[in-house]
C-alpha cells in the first residue's frame, strides 16, 4: 500500500520528508495522535449563541422567583406528558411551588414589538415574516391544564391555584398595551411587582398541599442531558438500549467520562478514559475504559452526534445526566427520582416517592367518589347525540362510563359546561369490572360537599 512499509512486523506510515528522504511513523502512533485530535476537537465543542442566551433567560427568571417571598422550590425544563396523546410531553421552562400558587411559566427572550392577535402573542418581525404564528398564551394554558391533570391521576387531589404566565426576559421587549394588560403576561423586571399583585387574593396554602405538590413535579421528567468540555449543552433523550453496558439510569443518575493525560501519554501507551458514575444519592465508583463505546442521545429539534441520528463516542462526551430515573406512568407510583440540579429548593431527592403500585384499580372502590376528566363523549350512530362520557380516574389507565341518562334532564348548554370534554367533574363509582369497565353515576351534592369515601 502505498505510503506505508512494514518493517519486523510493524507497520509505518510516511507523514513527510526531511532532508530528502521519506519520514516514517508507527501506525500506531499516527492512530493515537489522530484519535488526540478528534476528541479534543469534540470535547471542545461550544454551546450556539442562541441556545446559550434562551438558556440565560430561563435561569435569570427562575432565580427571579426563587428569591420573591413565598417561594419554597422552583424547577427547570419538567417535561408534563399530554394526556390526550399516546406518547409525548411539553416542556415547561419554569415551574415554582409557591405558597399561595403553582407558577407555570414560559419564558420568551424576544425583542422588538409583540402585539396580541386573536388573543396571543406574535412578534410584529415574525409577522413581517408571513405565516402562522406558534400559540404562546394557548400552549402554556394548555400544559398548566396537563398538570392538572396529572394532580388528578396521581392523588385524587386538582390543582386549583396554578398561574399559567408569559414572563418576557429581553429588556429590548416593545410590548403593545393590550399585550401588557394581559393578565398571564408580564416582563422580567416587573415580575416582582406581578406576582404580587396576582397572588395577593390568594389563600396561603397548607404545608400538607405545597409537599404534595412538590412530590408531583419531582415526579415529572425532564431531559437526558449531554455536555462538553467547551460548554456545549444538548438536551433530549438518551436511548437506553444504546447505551454501553453498565450505563444504568436506574441505577446511575450522572455519568462523567474524562481522557487521561495529554498528547503525550496518549501517544505513548494508547487512548485511556476515566469514567466515573455517580448515584442517586452522590456516591460515586471509578473505572478505566478505553475508547470504542457509543451511545445515541436523540434531539427533538434536529440531527445531532457523528451521524446525524445522535451517535456519540463516549470520549467525545463530558457528562450525561439522565432526566428521570424510571419512566412515567399515570397512575402515581413512578419518580424522576433524582436531583437535576435544576431544582431550587427543598424536598429534592428520592423522599416521598412510591414504588409502582401494583393494580391501579387498588385506590378505588365501589361506592366511593372521585373526581376524574371527561376525556370522551360517545354519540349515538342513530340521533346523533351524545349518550354517555368517558371519565378518566387515571388518565390512559382507569376510565368509567357514565350514561347521560343519570343525569337527568339537563339544558344542553349546562351539559356543554360541566361535561366538555377536559372538564373535572365529581363521580360516584357504581360498578368495577377492570380498569376500563366502571360504571360511573354523578356523585351526588352532600359526597362532594362533605367527606368521600376513598
Amino acid at each position: 500500500m502505498a505510503g506505508f512499509k512494514r518493517t519486523g512486523g510493524a507497520r509505518w506510515a510516511a507523514v513527510g520528508f526531511k532532508g530528502g528522504r521519506v519520514q516514517f511513523v508507527p501506525v500506531s502512533l499516527l492512530q493515537r495522535w489522530r484519535w488526540w485530535q478528534t476528541t479534543k476537537k469534540a470535547r471542545s465543542a461550544a454551546q450556539e449563541h442562541r441556545e446559550l442566551v434562551a438558556w440565560k433567560a430561563e435561569h435569570a427568571v427562575a432565580a427571579a422567583v426563587r428569591h420573591l417571598p413565598g417561594t419554597r422550590s422552583v424547577h427547570l425544563e419538567r417535561r408534563v406528558p399530554n394526556p390526550d396523546r399516546s406518547r409525548g410531553a411539553g416542556e415547561v421552562d419554569v415551574i415554582a411551588v409557591t405558597e399561595r400558587a403553582l407558577l407555570v411559566i414560559e419564558v420568551k427572550n424576544w425583542a422588538g414589538p409583540v402585539d396580541l392577535v386573536e388573543g396571543d402573542l406574535v412578534q410584529a418581525r415574525q409577522a413581517a415574516r408571513g405565516g402562522a404564528a406558534k400559540p404562546v398564551i394557548a400552549k402554556i394554558k394548555e400544559k398548566a391544564d396537563h398538570l392538572k391533570r396529572c394532580s388528578l391521576s396521581h392523588d385524587q387531589h386538582e390543582l386549583i391555584e396554578v398561574l399559567p404566565l408569559v414572563v418576557f426576559a429581553n429588556a429590548n421587549v416593545e410590548p403593545s398595551d393590550d399585550v401588557t394588560a394581559h393578565p398571564n403576561v408580564c416582563r422580567l423586571s416587573d415580575l416582582k411587582a406581578c406576582l404580587a399583585t396576582k397572588l395577593a387574593a390568594r389563600e396561603v396554602q397548607d404545608d400538607v398541599e405545597l409537599n404534595r405538590q412538590e412530590r408531583l413535579l419531582e415526579r415529572l421528567p425532564t431531559w437526558d442531558t449531554v455536555t462538553f468540555d467547551g460548554g456545549d449543552r444538548r438536551t433530549g433523550d438518551a436511548i437506553d438500549e444504546d447505551l454501553p453496558p453498565g450505563w444504568d439510569r436506574s441505577t446511575w443518575a450522572s455519568i462523567e467520562v474524562r481522557v487521561v493525560g495529554g498528547w503525550l501519554p496518549t501517544l505513548l501507551r494508547g487512548p485511556r478514559l476515566m469514567v466515573t458514575f455517580v448515584d442517586h444519592h452522590g456516591g460515586r465508583h471509578e473505572e478505566v475504559a478505553t475508547p470504542g463505546a457509543t451511545l445515541r442521545h436523540s434531539e427533538p429539534w434536529g440531527a445531532s452526534g457523528v451521524d446525524g441520528r445522535g451517535t456519540y463516542p463516549i470520549e467525545h462526551l463530558r457528562r450525561l445526566v439522565f432526566g428521570f430515573r424510571t419512566p412515567f406512568t399515570w397512575d402515581g407510583g413512578d419518580a424522576a427520582g433524582r436531583d437535576s440540579g435544576e431544582a431550587i429548593g427543598p424536598n429534592d431527592g428520592d423522599e416521598g416517592h412510591e414504588g409502582p403500585a401494583s393494580n391501579p384499580l387498588d385506590r378505588f372502590q365501589e361506592g366511593g367518589v372521585y373526581t376524574g376528566t371527561v376525556v370522551h363523549h360517545l354519540i349515538d350512530d342513530t340521533t346523533g347525540a351524545v349518550h354517555a362520557v368517558l371519565v378518566a380516574l387515571v388518565e390512559r389507565t382507569v376510565i368509567g362510563k357514565l350514561d347521560v341518562k343519570r343525569l337527568g334532564t339537563m339544558d344542553p348548554v349546562l351539559f356543554e359546561m360541566f361535561y366538555a370534554v377536559g372538564q373535572q367533574v365529581d363521580v360516584k363509582i357504581l360498578k368495577i369490572r377492570s380498569t376500563k369497565r366502571i360504571t360511573l353515576a354523578p356523585a351526588p351534592l352532600e359526597d362532594v360537599n362533605g367527606d368521600t369515601e376513598e
